[in-house]
């Protein structure tokens, strides 16, 4: 108990709702609602529990090396850098102190090779169950800050999946691993978002919308309801279409949203400019500079600029 408050308070400012995960060699979570500390699951310790800790991955290499569904190479690899004989392991586990601990000392052997896809899917398999089990049984989630902290959470810092503030994720709403969440979303009843995606702040995403790993989507962008994304959707973007497709501006969100007419204006002259045809590079670089120094304008632009995994959504698309 000490532990898991002295992590808490580390981690949050004091009166400020939280949820903290502890993921170290083994795991918790819990949330601080501004004065007290809570935790909805009584952990039965590190046998059946603690997902995405340590003694969770180094349990889960150990039955991979034994059960051979380790691929060759990484076993032989994982061999020469451990004692895995039968003996040992049974000696470590069933009469030395600690067994928890020893087993947590295999994972660093998967976040060593934590690049190679065959340990990138056994870390994501147990963030998921950590996230499914631990933090969304609190029913605010997607309310309230979330932290991380342990050695184990530390490593796999970037595997993490990032969620903003304010955010109304709605029944059924699916964010897997590596994902990069803004703030004020909205995501409706079984919209799913897929590892590595990008969702930028004040995004509606409509229901029953799937969203393709590494696509990115920009801010106040608004993706109708049934929306296969497959290609990146600039900001203030309408996208549609059982594969999407750019169907215009946002104007009303950015009206809401209380930009200048001139701005808005000058985006949706500049949006007929920028898809006036297929090279969207060409068409970038005889923008007058007027356009240039709009701020959504130069919202898009730097969006389309940067680096990308997969194809910008066009009215081509």
């Amino acid at each position: 108990k000490e532990d898991t408050y002295a992590a808490v308070f580390s981690a949050v400012d004091k009166g400020v709702p939280s949820i903290v995960n502890i993921i170290g060699t083994g795991s918790n979570c819990s949330y601080y609602d501004g004065e007290n500390v809570i935790q909805k699951v009584q952990s039965l310790g590190y046998v059946l529990m603690d997902y995405a800790s340590g003694n969770y991955y180094g349990k889960y290499l150990i039955r991979a090396y034994y059960f051979n569904k380790m691929p060759e190479y990484l076993r032989e690899e994982f061999a020469e850098s451990y004692d895995l004989s039968p003996n040992t392991i049974k000696n470590k586990l069933y009469r030395e102190e600690n067994p928890n601990t020893y087993l947590a000392s295999f994972a660093k052997f998967l976040i060593d090779n934590k690049s190679n896809e065959y340990f990138k899917e056994i870390i994501f398999k147990g963030l998921e169950r950590f996230i499914d089990y631990q933090i969304l049984q609190y029913d605010n989630f997607s309310n309230v800050d979330i932290h991380y902290v342990g050695s184990i959470a530390y490593y796999l810092r970037e595997e993490i999946t990032k969620v903003g503030n304010n955010n109304l994720i709605m029944i059924g709403g699916h964010i897997a691993h590596d994902c990069i969440i803004g703030n004020n979303i909205v995501m409706a009843n079984n919209s799913a978002v897929a590892g590595h995606a990008e969702v930028e702040d004040f995004v509606i995403i409509g229901a029953k919308c799937g969203v393709q790993q590494f696509t990115r989507i920009g801010k106040m962008a608004m993706i109708g309801g049934m929306t296969g994304v497959l290609h990146d959707v600039i900001p203030y973007g309408l996208s549609t279409g059982n594969r999407n497709s750019l169907q215009g501006l946002n104007l009303i969100g950015l009206r809401r949203a209380k930009f200048e007419n001139k701005d808005i204006l000058g985006l949706s002259d500049a949006y007929k400019e920028i898809f006036a045809t297929k090279n969207i590079t060409e068409n970038i670089s005889k923008l007058n500079g007027s356009f240039q120094e709009n701020p959504l304008v130069k919202s898009v632009i730097e969006f389309i600029a940067k680096d990308k995994k997969r194809s910008i959504c066009t009215p081509f698309s």
